[in-house]
């Protein structure tokens, strides 16, 4: 992001948002739902190295990819603003 559009949007840098990377085939029963708790870890197809389409307040933003930290799965973002997602 170049300094202008900063600069631009400094005034709503406080305004929380919901970034959301959504990775695909997990399904689950209503009753497995709303078994869910804090720390629950669900199993994907997914590895780490595919991709993931990554969204604020529901509104594709990017790509990332599937990345393991500290034994934990994270996304890496790439294309970060550069195409129209969805």
């Amino acid at each position: 992001m170049d300094d202008l559009l900063r600069q631009e949007l400094a005034h709503l840098s406080n305004v929380p948002l919901l970034l959301e990377a959504r990775i695909p085939c997990v399904k689950l029963t209503v009753e497995e739902i709303l078994g869910l708790e804090a720390g629950t870890v669900l199993r994907t197809c997914r590895a780490a190295g595919e991709s993931v389409d990554v969204s604020v307040s529901g509104q594709p933003i990017s790509q990332g990819e599937l990345i393991v930290i500290d034994n934990m799965l994270a996304a890496r973002l790439s294309d970060f603003g550069e195409k129209n997602y969805g």
